[in-house]
């Protein structure tokens, strides 16, 4: 009997990320994160074990209203969900990543009690750099 192949997922994790630009035009915003933390993991990436990454990455969403601000970059998020057509990512958020539909993105800056909002009707996450390997992620479960 052939075993089947074990793939790695993928997914940003939104603490302890670096936002570093939001430009905003023809409402479409492009959110620029240097460094992001990916983990990868044939489990669940960010709960079973496996390797965290940095990357470069590029958040894209379309038709977009920005509630909020960052103040300075760069600001390096404690948090963050993302909601689309009412699906919840909590820190986490599956790679890759090309949806349409209701979009609400809301980053937790660190030196913030505000959140800033995203809300669109799509959104992408595209990557612009290499991955750097960081460290090693032992699993949150027994």
């Amino acid at each position: 009997m052939v075993s089947q192949p074990q793939f790695e997922r993928e997914a940003l994790e939104l603490h302890d990320s670096d936002v570093v630009r939001v430009d905003v035009t023809n409402g479409r915003a492009e959110i620029a994160v240097s460094p992001g933390i990916v983990h990868r993991s044939i489990g669940i990436p960010g709960v079973n074990a496996g390797t965290e990454w940095t990357i470069d990455l590029t958040i894209v969403i379309d038709s977009v209203v920005v509630e909020g601000e960052f103040g300075e970059f760069p600001c390096e998020l404690t948090d963050g969900t993302l909601s689309v057509d009412g699906k919840i990512q909590s820190n986490c958020i599956g790679l890759p990543l090309d949806r349409a539909g209701i979009v609400i993105l809301q980053l937790q800056p660190m030196w913030s009690e505000h959140s800033v909002t995203f809300r669109g009707s799509r959104i992408q996450i595209i990557k612009t750099g290499e991955p750097k390997y960081l460290q090693d992620f032992r699993s949150l479960t027994s």
